[in-house]
């Protein structure tokens, strides 16, 4: 039995490992180390079971798997099963009888920025090599070679990397583990380098706003750790890297603020941001689902007259759909769905005990949160593969005290 723990605990790693890699290897490694956890059988014994508050993230997000399944008895024939959310359904199973007591956190965050540093060499030679007169966030969005991954949930794994790069120097930190501390210090800086060069060149607007965003809410929670101008000096940096990103990233230019508030006059201008344009269609007529909404995967057939009517017709072809996840819960279930949603989703860090865990995942909730606005990132099975590991992470982080396992 312990030699299955074990094995099950190195594919955990493995599979951090290789989330920044293509679709799917991921998708290979996450059944693999679904099928060793449940051939481990934690799930047979009473005495595993771990009910509490940290269960709540996955029945929030088993409640609206399943609400997206009722939602097709009023859907009609362009509903459709919601597939990769479905996995959801699963997850909690995993929460309710955790991981063994060979997890450790620390060695799995090492594995996810690892990976992710391979990732950056791995992607450049390959951009490189195939594709040498295209920029690197073109071949990230248009996925033209099947071992690039969408460049959302890329930046987001790379932001939970850097998330996960700052916790592993603050128990270092805390515990005074400080032999080798100059080649340390230079592999902790190289690996930063790396993780935010990777999220510069993949052209991701919304990933680089999240990540400034996300230092500045660092900053405030720790403002007792500093002095008050210090604080204040960062918060605003953190302010002008906003307006820097906003003034100088090329991609801005398709965003503009006559754009936004004058939409219809830009139907037919090609170099506007077609997020914007999607979402101008998609609340054109609220009426039509803000009740109890449209039903699972009928988004597509409602928005396809209206692309055409703006003369968009290859919106429909790429399967553009809200490129929102609040909007498309919206138009899937209805308003009262989306704000449940949200308000779950805010209280999601509050369902783990304070310290490390807690800290951690309100940094990934903030991430996928605000990469949520301008994506639906949780109706990719990606999307949800790296949210479920992330939770995992943190149930780990829960279980540890005073830097050592429960267990010791």
């Amino acid at each position: 039995m312990e030699n299955i723990q074990k094995i099950n605990k190195w594919l955990f790693v493995l599979l951090c490992f290789v989330l920044p890699f293509p679709r799917t290897v991921v998708l290979w490694v996450w059944v693999l180390w679904a099928i060793s956890w449940l051939i481990e059988g934690r799930w047979l014994h009473r005495a595993n079971l771990q009910w509490g508050w940290r269960m709540m993230p996955s029945i929030l997000l088993a409640g609206w798997v399943i609400w997206l399944i009722l939602s097709l008895l009023w859907a009609g024939p362009n509903g459709h099963f919601p597939e990769p959310q479905i996995s959801l359904l699963v997850f909690p199973l995993f929460a309710l009888f955790g991981l063994n007591e060979h997890y450790d956190w620390k060695l799995c965050a090492k594995a996810l920025i690892i990976g992710c540093v391979v990732s950056f060499f791995m992607y450049g030679i390959i951009l490189y090599e195939q594709y040498p007169d295209y920029p690197i966030h073109h071949l990230f969005s248009q996925s033209l070679s099947e071992a690039l991954k969408h460049r959302m949930l890329y930046n987001i794994i790379l932001s939970v990397a850097i998330v996960l790069l700052f916790e592993l120097r603050l128990h270092r930190d805390k515990y005074n583990q400080r032999r080798k501390e100059v080649s340390y210090r230079v592999g902790w800086w190289l690996c930063l380098g790396i993780l935010l060069t990777t999220i510069i060149a993949t052209g991701g607007r919304a990933n680089l706003l999240s990540l400034i965003i996300l230092g500045a809410v660092a900053i405030v929670m720790n403002i007792p750790r500093y002095k008050g101008w210090v604080a204040v000096g960062m918060i605003i940096l953190s302010l002008v890297g906003c307006w820097l990103v906003w003034q100088l990233h090329p991609r801005m230019k398709q965003l503009t603020l006559d754009q936004v508030t004058h939409v219809e006059d830009h139907y037919q201008d090609y170099t506007m941001e077609p997020r914007v344009l999607i979402w101008s269609v998609c609340i054109e007529h609220p009426q039509d689902y803000i009740g109890h909404g449209l039903g699972s995967g009928t988004i597509l057939s409602y928005l396809q007259p209206k692309y055409e009517a703006i003369g968009r017709q290859y919106f429909t072809q790429e399967k553009y759909k809200a490129h929102s996840q609040y909007l498309t819960i919206c138009m899937e279930l209805g308003l009262v769905a989306m704000l449940l949603f949200i308000i779950g989703w805010v209280l999601i860090p509050t369902c783990f005990p304070k310290g490390l865990s807690r800290r951690f995942i309100l940094y990934v909730t903030l991430i996928f949160g605000l990469s949520m606005i301008t994506d639906d990132n949780l109706s990719r099975l990606e999307g949800v593969i790296y949210f479920c590991m992330c939770l995992l992470l943190a149930d780990v982080m829960a279980k540890e005290r005073n830097g050592k396992p429960l267990s010791d």
